[in-house]
């Protein structure tokens, strides 16, 4: 998922979570008049980008243009608005591509250097992410672009000047797969994958100041966007590559974002990808016997979710209205309380179902166990039982789901760390499986366990801590791997 943050130039940058930088940049568009079929661009205004998140997890661009600039009387229509997307690298890197002292080295801090100082020969490798440009769109002009810092890579002749000539800097396809994280000092340069054919090339003019020097990349842009060829990104030498011939430098990405690498791409058309489904549509489609959001409000009745009308009732220390577990709510959770009578939801109404399979899932938030907090159960600790819920066994924190045949009861258990936690946990016959965050974390063997289909089910109600619960849903079927991680995905859009 991406967050959305506005900028003072009016831009929108939107940023995966934990990420150094964004992922890419809205620019803030121009507006301008046409005359003639031409676009004047004198007397042009910048509209203002807002960013609504939509309860799919999509994003919603809403573009105000100023109305006193529409009004006026200056104004000649039709208006066209500025169609290019700018898109901040998601990776960079400096590689050396002959080096004095070896092993040569691969960096990816600032700035980056292209050229040649007094003892080595620089290369730039930049990646960008085009998701947010529709595959199928027509590109009528990309331009990848470095913010040219005003210096040179160290020479004993001019030190952190350029020498007084020219550079020209040739971009290449790169071949081969690479990341920032991969990319070791050892790296050495025969293992940087690029197409030899020149695709394009920029000309720094002798005494330039700093600023942006731009590559037509159009038709590689094209092509990465409609697979034609693979996006490993471009690769940008030095033309010749040689010792002592300069080394422009470069801003990187893990500097000012306003001046990391980006690529401008202007294109028109292509169909946006449908919009995914929301987390309740998720659960849903998956057929819940019951699912209880837990977003109730003034009440003490939980809500069934599921469409077969299987409610709960609140009961004990509990308390509604609290912050959902989602990563981007749209409602709200439940706590439970660790009391004289615990908080609990209980609801009858799944009487006749999983008898033979079930899958229990619920978002939690917990600072910590300090011993067993039943989560989600049935019939627990009584033959045919099962619970899902944390533990802290010998100091451990743990999460665990339970079937219990024979008196014996059979866990799957895998250590975690306290906070908010997707948990589910299965049972289709012959594996018990605990799931942490959408991901199989352990399994226990357990043959032709016959579960409880009449005993009421129970949320919280056996705690020794206070937990929040959220979205939490029954069904009388194993769930996949596969179905699972897509409710944590979705609940992390």
């Amino acid at each position: 998922g991406l967050d959305a943050a506005p900028r003072p130039d009016g831009a929108v940058a939107f940023v995966r979570p934990g990420a150094a930088g964004p992922a890419f940049v809205l620019s803030s568009p121009w507006a301008a008049d046409t005359v003639g079929g031409r676009v004047v661009h004198a007397g042009e205004t910048h509209p203002q980008l807002t960013a609504h998140r939509l309860g799919n997890g999509d994003w919603q661009i809403a573009l105000a243009v100023d109305r006193a600039w529409l009004a006026s009387s200056a104004r000649r229509f039709p208006v066209v608005v500025d169609p290019t997307i700018s898109i901040v690298a998601a990776q960079d890197a400096e590689f050396e591509t002959t080096c004095t002292y070896a092993p040569c080295q691969t960096r990816d801090d600032d700035p980056m250097s292209i050229g040649g100082d007094d003892v080595s020969t620089y290369a730039v490798g930049v990646q960008f992410d085009l998701t947010a440009v529709p595959p199928d769109a027509s590109v009528s002009d990309a331009a990848l672009g470095l913010h040219f810092t005003g210096t040179c890579g160290w020479t004993n002749q001019f030190g952190f000047d350029c020498p007084p000539a020219s550079h020209t800097i040739d971009a290449y396809r790169m071949t081969a797969p690479w990341s920032e994280g991969s990319v070791t000092p050892q790296t050495a340069p025969g293992d940087i994958g690029f197409d030899p054919a020149v695709l394009t090339s920029a000309t720094l003019a002798a005494g330039a100041p700093a600023g942006w020097l731009a590559w037509n990349v159009t038709s590689t842009t094209q092509a990465w966007l409609t697979g034609a060829q693979p996006n490993d990104g471009l690769l940008l030498r030095h033309d010749p590559e040689a010792l002592d011939t300069g080394a422009p430098t470069f801003e990187s990405s893990e500097d000012d974002p306003s001046l990391a690498p980006r690529l401008d791409v202007t294109y028109s058309g292509g169909t946006a990808p449908p919009p995914s489904p929301t987390y309740t549509q998720t659960v849903t489609a998956d057929g819940p016997i019951g699912y209880w959001k837990l977003a109730d409000l003034g009440t003490t009745t939980a809500a069934d979710s599921s469409g077969l009308n299987h409610p709960g009732d609140y009961s004990g220390a509990f308390a509604l209205g609290q912050p959902g577990l989602l990563a981007h709510p749209t409602d709200t959770a439940v706590t439970f309380r660790n009391a004289s009578f615990d908080g609990r939801m209980v609801t009858q109404y799944l009487y006749g179902y999983a008898g033979a399979a079930v899958t229990a899932e619920t978002w939690v938030n917990y600072a910590g166990a300090t011993g067993l907090d039943q989560l989600v159960t049935r019939n627990y600790p009584s033959n045919g039982g099962w619970m899902l819920g944390v533990t802290r066994p010998n100091g451990i924190q743990q999460a665990v789901f339970t079937v219990v045949k024979g008196g014996v009861r059979y866990t799957a258990s895998a250590s975690v760390t306290p906070g908010t936690l997707y948990l589910a946990g299965t049972y289709d016959g012959s594996a018990v499986r605990l799931y942490v965050n959408g991901t199989l974390a352990a399994t226990r063997s357990l043959l032709g366990a016959p579960l409880s289909p009449t005993a009421s089910t129970v949320l919280a109600g056996t705690i020794v801590d206070d937990v929040t619960l959220d979205e939490t849903g029954v069904y009388d079927q194993a769930l996949t791997a596969t179905q699972l991680q897509a409710h944590f995905a979705a609940g992390e859009r």
